[in-house]
């Protein structure tokens, strides 16, 4: 009886010993294993979704002037209306009486105001020398009554992107295709029920199939500070404040 009881006893105590081994066993692996899963695991995050490094522009070191977002190069001359109308015409539109007027928006921003009727009101320009034999892209803010006829190369199929809203500017545009014409850039609306009311500001035309956010011709750009921040996202903030900015070294007065 005695013999019995014992082997019992070693019986549950081996088996405690086991469990005990087993569990430690377990708590090595985990604490091994782990950090090269969750390496593995970052690694594919980052693989998957890699930094974006985005940089901006401006003429104050809190980037509150003059501020702008970095894409690509802009084609067009005076694209944001700072010398008025240099380097722009006003087509008349098919019935004669379109009007281009350059003016501050409520956002204190210059701005041309398009006013007419009929169809192809709007203003137009020649862009900087480039090989034309491709894909370009045309963007403006515009708001007001009117529908997009084109933001782009004239002379070309154009595929026609956003909708004007009467209430706030919207960025909207043509990706025409490619050509072995030189073209005028022309910024045309048509009528909504017989007008032609809009406003328009920041013009982009650059090569490739994809609006960029606005900055200006690279001759005309002069920016005092640059500012970078990373993150995730493929677009870039519109907001000044999430740049760190420093003194442009290739700045000279």
């Amino acid at each position: 009886m005695e013999q019995n009881t014992d082997r019992m006893w070693w019986t549950i105590g081996a088996v405690l010993l086991g469990g005990i081994l087993i569990a430690g066993f377990l708590l090595i692996a985990n604490n091994n294993f782990t950090p090269k899963i969750s390496e593995k695991m970052n690694a594919l995050i980052k693989q998957a979704y890699p930094d974006v490094t985005h940089t901006a522009y401006s003429r104050s070191s809190d980037g509150t002037d003059g501020f702008y977002v970095g894409g690509g190069t802009n084609l067009l001359f005076n694209s944001n209306f700072s010398s008025g109308l240099d380097h722009w015409n006003v087509n008349p539109g098919t019935n004669k009486d379109c009007k281009g007027v350059v003016t501050t928006d409520s956002d204190g921003d210059t701005s041309i105001h398009i006013t007419g009727t009929g169809v192809a009101c709007g203003i137009y320009s020649a862009p900087a020398p480039f090989n034309q034999n491709q894909i370009t892209t045309g963007s403006v803010l515009a708001k007001g009554t009117g529908r997009i006829m084109l933001v782009g190369l004239e002379g070309r199929p154009a595929s026609n992107f956003g909708t004007v809203s009467t209430e706030s500017y919207s960025k909207v545009g043509s990706t025409t295709q490619a050509s072995s014409n030189t073209n005028h850039f022309s910024v045309y609306f048509s009528a909504v029920n017989g007008v032609v009311d809009v406003y328009i500001k920041f013009v982009k035309l650059e090569q490739g199939d994809k609006a960029t956010p606005w900055s200006p011709a690279p001759s005309e750009a002069q920016p005092k500070y640059i500012g970078t921040y990373t993150d995730k996202n493929e677009s870039a903030s519109q907001d000044p404040s999430k740049y760190t900015w420093k003194l442009n070294p290739d700045y000279h007065v």
